[in-house]
């Protein structure tokens, strides 16, 4: 396939589609939307395909306006470290959503699906996504689609969900490349040779330098045993992408810097990289460079830095970073020794399955940390924690009389 002079003909090659379904064609049209992906990524920011004619200037701007104060209260919930302000700007991103910012709507649904700052809601998410993907907000119009594709996952391919989400990435494809190349992997999966066609997608994606297929084709390197010439390949392909500001590549590549397992430990390197995906609000680079701050890893130690980035990460539910809050308080590490305010972060990373959290709020009820002295409520959380597989909860219950706590079949560990 030419090599499209303007992103226009992209849509020409997206309804020839339906025409090309087995085999070697389905793999050869797959690549030929990769093509056309590619010259999306080349293009001017924000060109408009031939085809269309040009949007009205007004809502241009109003739409420019909106995306402009929704990017700016997201941009306020990734940076605090106070959940009181998380749910003061949210409420504000919804009122805007449900006054019919399309901006709002769209960030307002992810935010929402991620159970990033509250428990996940995929219906409300998928509502909010619809509102804003009607209103022609291209991102909308991808994330909606996506969802939907996780939702007839398991089902036959002429799935009404599935059909549905076709036409949404076909409607956005004109500026979302992540859309075309999300039809050009369809197609591959329907070829009588999915695996094949789906690998020479994506190799070639990679060397045409998208970086969600570098991405996509390092991390199923990483997946193998290790392999020094794989690994190198790997490094390069994460290097390219997160040069590219892809937040998933630079954190798996800080954390392979950081490690030393599958490439020579480079802890400097590592920081700036966990750096760049914190700053984007990866919840886990954000608890890795606080880790990296507290034990001085590539960085001096500055416990208080440390803590900022592990409570901006506990902020958005990670269970791990809740708890290291929870021990930080105990301790006195970093932040003053507040047991109430310890057991707070315990409760919440306990309330994600984390069983580290239900141990020690076991500890709290058993010596009155924070809470009255209760050695009946400490008991109940040294079950659940055994339940969870937790070694020394199990060890512990593994001293009273049997029966009080069915642990039968728990993998030790």
């Amino acid at each position: 396939m030419t090599k499209p002079s303007d992103p226009g003909t992209i849509m020409t090659a997206i309804k020839a589609s339906r025409a090309r379904r087995t085999g070697a064609s389905a793999a050869a049209f797959a690549v030929g939307l990769l093509v056309c992906a590619m010259a999306v990524v080349q293009s001017p920011a924000g060109k408009e395909p031939a085809s269309q004619p040009p949007r009205d200037a007004a809502k241009q701007s109003l739409s420019a306006d909106q995306a402009k104060i929704a990017a700016g209260l997201v941009e306020k919930i990734q940076a605090t470290t106070e959940m009181k302000a998380v749910n003061t700007w949210l409420a504000e991103l919804k009122r805007l959503a449900d006054r019919g910012s399309a901006p709002a709507a769209y960030w307002y649904a992810q935010i929402t699906s991620g159970g990033v700052y509250a428990t996940a809601d995929n219906a409300t998410a998928e509502r909010y996504l619809r509102r804003a993907a009607t209103a022609d907000y291209r991102e909308a119009q991808y994330a909606l689609a996506m969802m939907l594709l996780a939702k007839t996952e398991s089902k036959d391919a002429a799935s009404p969900g599935r059909a549905e989400a076709v036409g949404w990435l076909r409607r956005s494809a004109a500026s979302m490349p992540e859309s075309v190349y999300m039809l050009a992997l369809l197609q591959a999966r329907s070829s009588n040779d999915p695996e094949a066609a789906e690998k020479l997608l994506v190799e070639r994606a990679a060397k045409a330098g998208y970086a969600p297929a570098q991405y996509q084709l390092a991390a199923e390197i990483l997946k193998s045993a290790p392999d020094p010439e794989r690994d190198r390949e790997a490094l390069e392909l994460l290097a390219r992408a997160a040069g590219q500001g892809h937040t998933p590549a630079a954190y798996d590549l800080g954390i392979v810097l950081l490690d030393g397992k599958r490439a020579n430990k480079d802890a400097s390197r590592a920081v700036a990289l966990l750096t760049q995906a914190a700053n984007a609000g990866h919840a886990r680079a954000q608890y890795a460079l606080g880790r990296a701050y507290s034990f001085g890893d590539g960085v001096p130690i500055d416990r208080e830095r440390g803590l900022i980035w592990i409570q901006r990460a506990a902020v958005k539910q990670l269970p791990e970073a809740q708890y290291a809050m929870g021990f930080a308080s105990t301790e006195g590490i970093g932040t003053p020794v507040d047991e109430v305010e310890a057991l707070r972060w315990f409760r919440r990373a306990a309330e994600r399955g984390y069983p580290d959290a239900m141990f020690a709020i076991g500890n709290s009820y058993a010596n009155g940390y924070g809470v009255g002295k209760d050695i009946a409520t400490a008991y109940e959380w040294y079950c659940k924690a055994a339940k969870a597989g937790h070694a020394p909860a199990l060890e512990m219950i593994g001293r009273q009389p049997p029966g009080s706590c069915d642990i039968a079949g728990v993998k030790r560990g």
